[in-house]
């Protein structure tokens, strides 16, 4: 495992912490995570002097990134009694009740989701994640199927389903298999859908080029607008 080293520049007003990692690589490379954690890559022999210098170089970039992120909708605030929770792209209350018998599900726009232990973060946050990962196995796979279907496509891709931190789904297509992000549970259906027909048609075209994004229209007209919902939720 590389060494991590934390930092911290300041540049006039502004502070930044960030966390530094030394390669076998020849730039500068900077990652801004969804925890707001900064993570940079230097050349091994570089100095701190540059590395500091090529931070403050992107201060402009970081806090238009944070402000960017701090605009964005997320899917929970907190995971407590009362808390609010977008599922497929409703606004429903999340209720946490004491019990490891029963399936937790969803009754009009309650949530109740059934733990051992209603009082620790740690109890509750695993039972939404239970819960948000049935929801995927439930409906993904239907979805899936129907669109596999209605693009012709054989055989039908193994389907896997994971939390991811920089895509929505992955084909490869050399193993016949597509993963699929397990937050689309929180947008719309037609989210969900698009993204899935975005992945099948990687089977076909491998890049992003015109003819791409002739077909994923095809597919899905309003595949642009959709993508502006996705780049609108914090997850």
């Amino acid at each position: 495992m590389r060494h991590l080293e934390a930092r911290t520049v300041k540049y006039y007003s502004n502070q930044i912490d960030y966390y530094l990692t030394r390669k076998k690589i020849k730039n500068f490379n900077m990652r801004l995570r969804a925890d707001n954690n900064i993570f940079v890559s230097a050349p091994l022999k570089c100095k701190l002097e540059d590395i500091d210098n090529f931070v403050i170089s992107k201060i402009n970039w970081i806090l238009k990134v944070r402000k960017r992120e701090d605009t964005r909708l997320k899917p929970y605030e907190k995971i407590e009694n009362g808390a609010l929770l977008q599922l497929w792209g409703q606004i429903c209350t999340m209720q946490f009740i004491k019990g490891c018998y029963m399936q937790s599900h969803r009754q009009q726009n309650i949530v109740y989701l059934y733990t051992a232990d209603t009082e620790t973060l740690t109890s509750r946050k695993k039972a939404l994640d239970k819960f948000l990962l049935a929801q995927a196995q439930e409906f993904f796979p239907s979805e899936f199927k129907n669109t596999c279907v209605a693009m012709e496509h054989h055989p039908i891709p193994i389907l896997s389903i994971r939390r991811m931190k920089s895509r929505w789904g992955s084909a490869r297509p050399a193993k016949n298999s597509i993963t699929l992000n397990l937050n689309l549970v929180h947008y719309r259906p037609h989210i969900l859908r698009m993204v899935i027909v975005h992945e099948f048609l990687h089977f076909k075209i491998i890049s992003h080029n015109k003819k791409f994004y002739e077909q994923l229209a095809y597919y899905v007209p309003n595949w642009q607008d959709y993508k502006k919902e996705l780049k609108n939720l914090n997850v």
